[in-house]
């Protein structure tokens, strides 16, 4: 019903249903008992490890290893594999780009995805989360861009995060419906397209870096209503605002001169199209955080998921494979069954 009320509405609903909706405690036995499953097979898991340097060593990797920081673990100084998946989620994008790189797959860079963080009352959005606590929404644009929601965290609160050499707004979710907050944020993010990166959306990549130089080491926040009228906020209007901010740090001011004037018009057209599924959403009272962005790098592979590097697999959200734990296990199962393949026989070689 919800797929069919937001295709009313000119927006698609992307999901990977059906699936089971898990509760914390769920996910910790599921989790647990594959775990079991795959240590009674052999499985060894390092969770204090971190891999400090990854090199190709004749037919295979050689991989060095630290104890994370903070962590009073012994740890092996390295392994060694004939075949090696990586699989990092997004926030392991870019290492995966320099270590893949490096080790001889194509990488191939997406233009990047941008836009604002948009915190509203967590009251307003529970129709869309009571569904499903990370509704994917998206509107197709001119050409080949889009607009799209991006990890919602309903009840939960704006955190600055350092990604791609930048300060961005991200989304603490609350696990339990009743640890939630008065607020859901999500993020509304632009993706360009291939051809309107060259064109009316070309200043994307500029927003991060313009409005880190704005407020040094803190986030941007603004009233939706003043960016529609043009105006900076105030700090003083900002503490009276129905809606308060989740994170303390951010600075009152102005991101509404920054992002390109496109955005907002694709911005707006798109809230407008949510408020009918769950009215309330475009109030003049939601407050966005800036900047925030996503990138994506790409990587070529087989019909398995191996790279142009021989015995080398990549998976998962960070190697762009997957956006989900459905997609991310079905990229699994596919890089198990090539990296299987390879080991009968005497060195890697490439599917179909």
């Amino acid at each position: 019903r919800a797929i069919a009320q937001a295709e009313a509405a000119g927006l698609e609903y992307v999901t990977s249903y059906p699936s089971r909706r898990l509760s914390p405690e769920d996910k910790r036995v599921t989790l647990a008992a594959l775990r079991e499953r795959l240590e009674a097979a052999g499985a060894r898991f390092l969770f204090h490890a971190r891999v400090s340097a990854v090199e190709r060593t004749g037919a295979g990797f050689t991989l060095a290893l630290t104890a994370a920081e903070g962590i009073d673990a012994a740890v092996p100084r390295e392994l060694r594999a004939r075949t090696l998946l990586l699989a990092p989620g997004r926030y392991g994008a870019e290492w995966l780009k320099q270590v893949a790189g490096a080790l001889g797959a194509e990488v191939v860079a997406a233009p990047s995805l941008f836009g604002v963080r948009l915190e509203i009352p967590a009251s307003v959005y529970d129709p869309l989360t009571d569904v499903n606590p990370d509704p994917r929404l998206q509107m197709a644009l001119a050409g080949d861009a889009y607009i799209k929601t991006y990890a919602t965290c309903p009840g939960g609160r704006v955190v600055a995060v350092a990604r791609y050499g930048a300060l961005v707004a991200s989304g603490v979710p609350a696990l339990r419906r009743e640890e939630r907050g008065p607020t859901t944020t999500l993020a509304i993010l632009a993706q360009p397209g291939v051809a309107g990166a060259r064109a009316e959306w070309r200043v994307g990549e500029a927003c991060a870096p313009t409005l880190n130089d704005r407020a040094p080491g803190r986030l941007i926040v603004q009233r939706l209503g003043d960016v529609r009228r043009g105006e900076a906020t105030r700090a003083a209007a900002l503490a009276t605002n129905p809606v308060r901010p989740t994170d303390s740090g951010a600075a009152a001011g102005a991101l509404h001169d920054v992002l390109p004037a496109v955005y907002w018009q694709a911005f707006e057209a798109f809230l407008a199209r949510i408020e009918r599924l769950t009215p309330g959403v475009a109030t003049d009272d939601g407050l966005v955080y800036g900047p925030a962005e996503e990138r994506v790098w790409g990587y070529p592979t087989d019909a398995t998921l191996q790279t142009a590097a021989l015995g080398l697999f990549v998976a998962g959200d960070g190697a762009g494979q997957s956006q989900g734990i459905i997609q991310a296990s079905v990229a699994g199962l596919l890089a198990g069954e090539g990296i299987a393949r390879a080991l009968d026989t005497e060195a890697p070689t490439r599917g179909e």
